[in-house]
């Protein structure tokens, strides 16, 4: 499972991939976002932690990437940990055509999706 730890002032953010979601169904994967989360609180103990899930499409070729992305985040919220709700932000944002490989942003669709992505951190930490 890729793992990606930012620390800003007080918060701990862990964003996820789409790459497991050839196997979202397993329950080790599920385990392991357990796992790696309980470690992230314990070392980071009076942090404000926030778990995002892949920024996925509202379309079929999506279906396990956005199901992964649903068991990512039911189990952020079972182990206390604050959440960001990227699925569907592709098609919603209306950046597919700020793709680099049909999955990828290019610095324009980070660009694009940004103010968004802020403002949804600033509402799962307040």
């Amino acid at each position: 499972l890729h793992l990606s730890i930012r620390r800003q002032r007080q918060m701990c953010i862990r964003d996820s991939s789409g790459n497991d979601q050839w196997v979202y169904n397993n329950p080790a994967v599920i385990a392991d976002i357990h796992t790696t989360l309980k470690k992230i609180k314990q070392a980071y103990p009076n942090s404000k932690i926030v778990m995002a899930c892949p920024i996925t499409k509202r379309t079929p070729d999506h279906n396990d990437r956005n199901a992964l992305a649903a068991l990512e985040l039911q189990a952020a919220r079972e182990e206390g940990v604050r959440t960001v709700d990227t699925r569907y932000w592709i098609t919603d944002f209306h950046v597919e055509n700020l793709l680099s490989d049909g999955i990828h942003m290019t610095p324009a669709g980070d660009a694009a999706l940004a103010p968004h992505m802020r403002d949804a951190f600033a509402a799962a930490t307040r």
